[in-house]
């Protein structure tokens, strides 16, 4: 099973998102800052059997401040139900796509960045984790976590914006899936080492350039978590080619068993 999780940039235009996609081999998208706008054009470009756009089914306010949703794009067969993590502070930044043949929920996430949502980013964390540990179905999770603020090789020393980062991202969480980069990383020390040497302080991956021209800084911000059951056969960050298609974060991909 190959799952990718892209923050597509949707307030741009998407015909080279759209080609990227349609260029890779996956069997599920989880795609974020898409708009109502963005979700048409890219389901007419994009070959799927069924999907969903978290703005279609909530009761968010028309603000624009509220206009990007998730949404979850499927190429299997099967059938899913549609929902939102309603518990969340933002329930719009976020969709779920339960199996109705599998117990099974593929899982998209958009944290709200703390430079402009203050506490409600904590907060996201904190009833994300809830959610996680109370639903008893297997979770694929593409996030743009907008953190750690350092995500160093070593998971203990790095950083974070808010302490409520840890309990998703953290090495001693409580629910049950992991950073499926990690796991991989964790089977292929060599791939750890050379990583290590290259960036001595992090990131694992570069996703996101953060901060302004002259001032950036290279974090990892996007991520696949999955269930410990699954076996993680690979994990890759697209960066480039995500940058030449137009968004300004990584394509993150994962080949599952």
């Amino acid at each position: 099973m190959e799952v990718i999780f892209w923050n597509i940039n949707g307030l741009s235009f998407l015909r080279n998102q759209a080609r990227l996609l349609n260029e890779l081999k996956w069997d599920v998208a989880i795609l974020i800052e898409v708009t109502r706008e963005s979700y048409i054009e890219l389901s007419n470009n994009i070959s799927f059997k069924s999907s969903e756009l978290s703005l279609n089914i909530s009761n968010t306010p028309n603000e624009k401040k509220r206009n990007l949703g998730c949404a979850i794009f499927i190429r299997k067969s099967e059938k899913f139900n549609f929902s939102l993590i309603d518990i969340l502070p933002l329930p719009e930044r976020s969709i779920v796509a339960s199996s109705k043949k599998r117990k099974l929920d593929y899982v998209g996430i958009h944290i709200p960045p703390g430079i402009s949502w203050k506490e409600i980013k904590p907060k996201t964390y904190i009833q994300l984790e809830k959610w996680l540990r109370k639903n008893s179905r297997k979770v694929i999770l593409g996030m743009d976590a907008n953190a750690p603020k350092f995500d160093n090789p070593d998971l203990e020393k790095s950083v974070w914006h808010w302490d409520e980062e840890e309990v998703i991202l953290g090495k001693n969480v409580k629910h049950s899936l992991v950073d499926s980069y990690r796991s991989y990383l964790s089977k292929h020390p060599n791939k750890l080492k050379k990583i290590s040497r290259l960036r001595p302080d992090g990131p694992l991956e570069v996703s996101y350039m953060r901060g302004y021209a002259g001032r950036v800084v290279p974090c990892r911000y996007d991520f696949i978590l999955v269930d410990k059951s699954f076996d993680i056969e690979k994990v890759e960050y697209l960066y480039q080619e995500s940058i030449a298609s137009g968004s300004d974060h990584s394509l993150v991909k994962a080949n599952l068993k």
